[in-house]
């Protein structure tokens, strides 16, 4: 039940009991609302039962936040990673563990937090070690799930599901989910993945877990956010955004609101206002108060990652009672796709500002803010991805890694206290398809594009495949890239199939015989953040329509097979890999 409210009814089962949670009782916090509360994730339970956190603390009310009380177990190992509750009384705690990277545990209560009981622990994988349990949902008092992620670089990433039957005492390991997000299971069977990355926005699951399929969502919930935006829009400045919502029954929810500042470009306060409101858009900041005394500024905050779509607010800080030093304003969100598009194009074909200059001005700030010089002017060109390459060197990256093209981690670590991080997707891992070798991004667009043809097809040429064929100029160096040769097929043959690829988002041409070459179809996936240096020129070329060689010849493609300049992840032909 991850961040999400459950207001269906809920009868606990009998035979939950303090001996089946087993373990010591723990005693709760004091009551006492003295320290800042960062507020990370909240949950309405109805009725005007709720709790916050701040990733140290747990604070619960019962009068719709006109009191807290701070239900904080003691003697906890680690830092908190996630809550959840299934009704006003019965609910969990995931927790690090201080000394141990390879363990998480979980405490429960059964009494609204007067007293938690440690109930189990999970053995973490040694790839996955350090990483964070990006969501925790239960569906009854039995039956939960808690996802682990972590971006082990560039192109690749790791999410595992565990699945509890027995309230927590153990856990068993799912199938690897399709993307990493939150999860909210309703009962022992059915659950949604709101996905963070990837094709596909949200997931659901009629097997507990076991597989998942896409769904458009619509069947699950309206768009929360955006409708209690337009109905807490008075409430709300115009520098604070919703990150969070939740409904009950009734109409009436709870909304976090994410605002903030920075006095100068590298020191960023955040702050956060938790509203209670109703069905007439009447609103109450009912975030836990603190002591006006106790500091100046909201802490300085590292780690800032926040996303609307995932409704995670990470690290931020709350604002003490007084009035801000400045005007709050929420940091800018940075489309990842449109700064790779950007950072592919712009080095040969100049500004497009129809990609979002606003984008890359933000990029440009924030690399001038760690030291790499470089000027704001909104233009992804050749210094641009030279200043960028220097970021992922120091981030450690090296290869494809460091080509100046962002990818989804170095844009996140480049980001924290500037900007979020929206428009992400992911390339996936390398695999081999037909006796090549592409990324999972570049396989799934390929069979999108047999789909609309109703063939498949013989790949000559693969990816990642540097110094391999002369002819290529580099082009199948990194990712995103095939040939598929067309000996024997007539020309119709030829140009559905280069448009049926230009349609799932490939810059596609056919390439007669030549001196150095057989006739094929040459396709390279736009936005692919592997694409190597030698690739990215052809993109640019695509888009103003050359044929993407030595000398940028237009196009040879018949009118009649031409498509709109497109990307994979926006066609209504993708599938998730």
């Amino acid at each position: 039940m991850s961040c999400a409210t459950k207001t269906k009814a809920f009868a606990l089962a009998t035979a939950i009991t303090l001996a089946l949670l087993g373990g010591d009782a723990l005693a709760h916090g004091a009551d006492s609302t003295s320290t800042p509360m960062l507020v990370q994730s909240s949950q309405l339970l109805g009725n005007g039962s709720g709790w916050v956190s701040d990733g140290g603390q747990v604070f619960f009310t019962r009068n719709d936040g006109a009191t807290w009380r701070d239900i904080t177990p003691a003697g906890l190992a680690g830092g908190i990673q996630q809550v959840d509750f299934v009704n006003p009384t019965t609910g969990w705690i995931v927790t690090s563990d201080a000394r141990h990277d390879d363990r998480l545990h979980v405490v429960a209560t059964i009494d609204a937090g007067t007293t938690w009981n440690r109930v189990g622990s999970i053995l973490v994988p040694r790839d996955l070690q350090g990483a964070r349990v990006s969501s925790a949902s239960f569906a009854d008092a039995r039956n939960g799930w808690i996802m682990l992620t972590a971006l082990s670089n560039e192109s690749s990433g790791g999410n595992v599901l565990y699945h509890t039957v027995n309230a927590g005492r153990s856990w068993q390991m799912m199938p690897t989910p399709p993307a990493a997000g939150t999860i909210d299971f309703v009962s022992a069977t059915t659950g949604r993945l709101n996905a963070v990355e990837g094709y596909v926005d949200h997931w659901q699951t009629q097997d507990g877990g076991l597989s998942w399929w896409p769904s458009d969502g619509v069947a699950w919930t309206p768009d929360k956010l955006a409708s209690a935006t337009d109905l807490l829009g008075k409430a709300l400045t115009a520098d604070e955004a919703l990150v969070d919502v939740h409904y009950a029954a009734t109409g009436n929810g709870w909304a976090l609101a994410l605002g903030g500042f920075c006095e100068i470009e590298s020191s960023c306060v955040q702050y956060t206002r938790l509203l209670s409101f109703d069905t007439t858009g009447q609103s109450v900041d009912i975030t836990p108060e603190v002591r006006a005394s106790s500091i100046a500024y909201a802490p300085r905050m590292s780690g800032l990652e926040t996303s609307a779509k995932s409704g995670f607010a990470g690290k931020i800080g709350r604002h003490a009672n007084f009035e801000l030093g400045a005007v709050p304003k929420a940091l800018p969100n940075v489309s990842l796709i449109h700064v790779v598009l950007q950072a592919q194009i712009e080095p040969t074909q100049g500004n497009q500002p129809a990609f979002g200059d606003e984008y890359v001005k933000d990029v440009q700030r924030a690399l001038g803010a760690n030291g790499i010089s470089i000027s704001v002017n909104g233009i992804f060109g050749t210094n641009t991805r030279t200043a960028y390459s220097t970021w992922q060197r120091r981030l450690g990256y090296s290869g494809l890694d460091a080509s100046g093209t962002p990818g989804p981690t170095s844009l996140i670590k480049l980001g924290q206290n500037r900007f979020v991080v929206g428009g992400r997707f992911s390339i996936g891992n390398r695999v081999s398809f037909r006796g090549v070798t592409v990324n999972e991004r570049t396989k799934a667009m390929v069979l999108g594009a047999e789909r609309i043809l109703g063939t498949t097809h013989y790949l000559s040429q693969g990816s990642y495949n540097p110094g391999g064929v002369d002819a290529s100029a580099g082009t199948h160096d990194g990712g995103g890239t095939v040939d598929i040769p067309t000996s024997g097929w007539s020309q119709t043959r030829k140009w559905t199939t280069v448009k049926a690829l230009r349609q799932v988002g490939f810059a596609a041409w056919y390439r007669p015989t030549g001196p150095k070459w057989d006739q094929h179809i040459h396709a390279i996936a736009i936005g692919d953040y592997d694409i190597a240096p030698g690739g990215n020129y052809q993109i640019g070329d695509y888009l103003v329509g050359r044929d993407g060689l030595m000398y940028h010849q237009p196009d040879n493609t018949p009118e009649a097979y031409r498509v709109p300049f497109t990307w994979w992840e926006r066609t209504p032909y993708y599938r998730p890999f």
